[in-house]
């Protein structure tokens, strides 16, 4: 992300030097440089594990099982301009589906009792407010709790959950 590898773990987000991706350590102790490495915790009022990041208009969204986050820095990620701060609130399955980025969009699942929900997720540019509407909401008790992954394509506008049994496929 940004010319940076990173390492997500559960409370924090440990990226790598500037186009130096297997550099954990700062070079120098007499300042901070732009391009030094970056270790960045977070902070909410929950307790929040994080499961997965996905790059997103810019911006790196982060996923935990109850809360998202925006990883936020300015053109350059430096360790002086990042920060982690929560967006949202919203549930989401994180055993095994990954959410996704399609066009303007992240899918991401949720638990529904037996079954699936979907999530569509976006950001109102004007306001910078992010927001999810639920795609299954007409039909909440059609996809089952078993899908274990999501695929889908911008060009055709479709999303496909696949279930861990069965040869079923669900297409939005």
């Amino acid at each position: 992300y940004k010319n940076r590898f990173g390492i997500l773990t559960e409370s924090a987000v440990v990226f790598s030097e500037a186009d130096e991706y297997f550099n954990f350590w700062r070079t120098t102790t007499q300042s901070l440089l732009d391009s030094a490495p970056i270790d960045v915790g977070l902070s909410h009022t929950k307790v929040s594990k994080l499961k997965y990041a996905v790059p997103f208009q810019e911006k790196l969204v982060l996923f935990s099982d109850d809360s998202q986050f925006v990883l936020r820095g300015n053109e350059l990620l430096t360790p002086k301009t990042v920060n982690i701060s929560p967006v949202t609130e919203y549930n989401m399955k994180t055993v095994g589906t990954r959410p996704i980025a399609l066009s303007n969009f992240l899918y991401f699942p949720y638990e529904r009792g037996a079954f699936t929900g979907l999530y569509e997720y976006y950001v109102d540019k004007d306001s910078e407010t992010y927001d999810a509407a639920d795609l299954t909401a007409q039909v909440p008790a059609y996809v089952p709790s078993t899908i274990y992954y999501l695929s889908g394509s911008s060009n055709e506008n479709t999303i496909v959950a696949y279930p861990s049994s069965g040869n079923d496929l669900y297409v939005y």
